[in-house]
């Protein structure tokens, strides 16, 4: 008699564990874009009351400005030319956080046959290297990846055609990838 668990055909546990889940950076990438829309306009604002302050605009007076008309109540409350020089560090900040959010994160590189399965440029990196050391005369390979770029770095025993041989083994495995970089392999 087989217990249960046992019997053919019983689902058994994969020898590889699945792979981790990736992270989205939605929650930060919305927060720092709300930031620096946020500092976008204190910049617009700040800079509307410099021009309106240094009556620099004809027809602007100095009582146009939109924080000047806010900070009536306050005594005292006088802006100069600092609030031109504030409004344009928070507009730079602010446009330096809108381009800083948009452009984080690492790069993965989706595979062209299952775009659902990505590689970080640490795998590149590893997939290039073991192509390259499967090339006859190959001792040992390194390498490196970028989103663009990988460079691949052989030890080999200095017959003629290995360079472009490894090139070529190491361009077909990377052309397994959606947008395969440019690929540089140099000899040791």
């Amino acid at each position: 008699m087989t217990e249960v668990g046992q019997a053919e055909g019983a689902h058994r546990e994969p020898a590889v564990g699945a792979a981790r889940m990736r992270r989205s950076a939605a929650v930060p990438r919305t927060a720092a874009i709300l930031l620096a829309a946020l500092l976008v306009g204190l910049g617009v604002v700040a800079g509307q009351e410099a021009v309106a302050a240094s009556g620099a605009v004809r027809g602007l007076a100095p009582e146009d400005g939109w924080m000047t008309g806010a900070a009536t109540g306050l005594e005292g409350a006088a802006l100069g030319p600092s609030a031109l020089l504030a409004g344009a560090i928070v507009l730079v900040l602010g446009i330096v956080l809108l381009w800083a959010a948009w452009h984080s994160g690492p790069r993965y590189a989706p595979l062209e046959s299952a775009p659902a399965v990505v590689l970080r440029p640490k795998d590149v990196a590893r997939l290039a290297a073991a192509a390259a050391e499967d090339v006859d005369g190959v001792l040992g390979a390194s390498s490196t990846a970028s989103a663009r770029r990988v460079t691949v770095r052989l030890e080999s025993t200095g017959g003629e055609d290995v360079l472009g041989e490894a090139e070529q083994v190491v361009g077909r495995r990377l052309q397994l990838l959606a947008s395969p970089p440019a690929l540089r392999v140099r000899d040791r």
